[in-house]
């Protein structure tokens, strides 16, 4: 069974983003794998330039596609894979995570202040008429 990288990244959840109307282009094209020779498509059809690849390919493409989650440069990611454990690249992904939920708690603690600060805005010209009657404002 032969697919197209497409499909592949279907199976894998890589994101894809339309360049022009009528064609999609992934973040990093199959040509880019290719030339590079990080991932070879199994046939390039010599009509259309479709690469296709095997389904025994999907767990390097995977790989790959954990890599770039990672923020990893396709150039860095093949020297990686030429010598990575799925052990390590788990253990990688784990510490990846665990970063991005600390910077996750980060965001939403500024997102409570930010909320904070609009509401205390939001009630600054609107004192009960009790307090407002007992507050004196003073010209400096």
């Amino acid at each position: 069974m032969t697919l197209t990288l497409r499909e592949g990244c279907k199976l894998v959840s890589c994101s894809a983003s339309a360049s022009s109307p009528g064609s999609e282009r992934y973040r990093f094209g199959p040509s880019d794998y290719d030339e590079i020779g990080l991932l070879r498509p199994a046939k390039v059809d010599p009509l259309t330039g479709y690469r296709c690849y095997l389904a025994s390919q999907l767990g390097q493409l995977n790989r790959i596609v954990a890599l770039k989650e990672l923020g990893l440069s396709l150039a860095q990611a093949k020297q990686l894979l030429a010598g990575i454990t799925p052990q390590e690249l788990q253990g990688m992904l784990m510490l990846r995570g665990a970063q991005l939920e600390q910077e996750l708690a980060a965001r939403e603690n500024q997102l409570l202040e930010v909320e904070a600060r609009l509401g205390y805005i939001s009630k600054e010209g609107t004192m009960p008429a009790g307090v407002r009657d007992r507050v004196a404002i003073h010209p400096a």
